[in-house]
């Protein structure tokens, strides 16, 4: 996906420093990792918080998790690798006749309700009135959290869920609809002029899900599932924290790294205590995966050999495709966290069971 000039090393660090100092992270320890929060499944067990909590939802776009930096005038992509790209078409990039100092973002349009089929009236995220926006410097740095993928036709796209730095104030402490606010208007006041496609990714109310999910087949880009983001959590840095991703489970994928330990046998590794350990095997002919990160799918009904005691067993891995962004493999909570969900088997039918009560608990807790 070539969407700019990866800044070597130097540079890099530099960025990095850059945004430690935006966001005053002083954490030395987690000077260099990659910033976003990380989701975790949609389970039988951590369901009950979308029954509990105000949620929004969107689909899960299959592409490539992007932090977009405006830092200093200049627009950057920055991968969960760690590498910064600095994009392609460079322009000014904020128009400031329409950003204000963040406290003046009126949300009081947030829930406005949309109707989105003849039955159901859904809450959605649609505009944030900006009319009491004044003036801002156009220097100011932008931090926000998005997915980078190409359209069917061909065409790139970075669709934005989230804001973490807005006017050079670190908004991660806000909540949720207060960020996408500021993202709206980020998007809204953005100017670029080149080929990739901004735009802000629509939220709806957490029982909007079976919506989208029946919209999906309609999308003109792959789907990767949904994602259920919490209102009420602040944007949390480096970590997992409340946002409950959901896939099918026949996409419900696993990230391992291979690692080659005879012809045609793979030990199959995740992440564990600063180190990476065996959490299984896998046979293939081909001999160029080593030290790669595969995203890998359980299939239950898949006869395969068992390679530690040489027999046929029923349940294996299967290679779903090489994830080229990312150098990490899962960690073992999150394996044994994606393990629950498909043992579960949390499809659409069964999350639809939810769809009632969720609706009816979000609607009291407007009252």
């Amino acid at each position: 996906m070539n969407v700019g000039t990866k800044l070597e090393n130097e540079e890099k660090i530099k960025i990095y420093k850059r945004i430690n100092e935006l966001l005053k992270i002083d954490n030395p320890v987690n000077s260099y990792k990659f910033i976003g929060n990380h989701p975790i499944s949609l389970t039988n067990d951590n369901i009950i918080l979308l029954l509990k909590e105000d949620y929004m939802v969107c689909e899960k776009s299959d592409g490539v998790r992007m932090i977009c930096l405006v830092i200093d005038q200049k627009i950057y992509f920055y991968d969960r690798k760690n590498e910064i790209y600095l994009i392609k078409d460079q322009t000014k990039t904020i128009d400031n006749t329409n950003v204000d100092n963040n406290d003046n973002v009126d949300n009081t349009n947030v829930d406005q309700t949309k109707t989105v089929d003849n039955n159901t009236n859904v809450n959605i995220y649609t505009n944030v009135d900006n009319t009491n926006v004044d003036n801002a410097n156009v220097d100011n740095n932008y931090i926000v959290d998005g997915e980078l993928f190409y359209d069917n036709s061909g065409k790139l796209n970075y669709a934005v869920f989230d804001c973490l730095l807005f006017n050079n104030e670190n908004v991660c402490d806000k909540n949720l609809l207060k960020r996408l606010g500021y993202a709206d208007l980020f998007i809204r006041n953005l100017i670029y002029k080149g080929d990739i496609n901004f735009y802000l990714k629509i939220m709806y109310k957490s029982y909007g899900f079976l919506e989208i999910y029946n919209q999906i087949k309609n999308l003109n880009h792959k789907n990767d599932g949904l994602i259920f983001t919490p209102c009420f959590e602040k944007y949390i840095l480096y970590k997992r924290g409340l946002l409950l991703k959901w896939k099918p489970p026949s996409i419900n994928t696993i990230d391992f790294r291979l690692v080659k330990r005879s012809k045609g046998i793979y030990s199959l590794e995740c992440s564990y205590k600063n180190n990476e350990i065996i959490f299984d095997y896998f046979e293939s002919d081909h001999e160029d995966l080593n030290n790669k990160i595969g995203e890998f799918i359980f299939d239950k009904d898949r006869i395969i050999r068992d390679i530690e005691n040489e027999i046929n067993i029923l349940g294996g891995w299967v290679l779903y495709k090489i994830r080229d962004d990312k150098d990490t493999p899962n960690h073992y909570r999150v394996v044994n966290n994606i393990l629950e969900s498909l043992e579960d088997n949390l499809d659409i039918n069964e999350l639809s069971r939810y769809y009632k009560p969720m609706r009816h608990n979000t609607k009291h807790r407007m009252k």
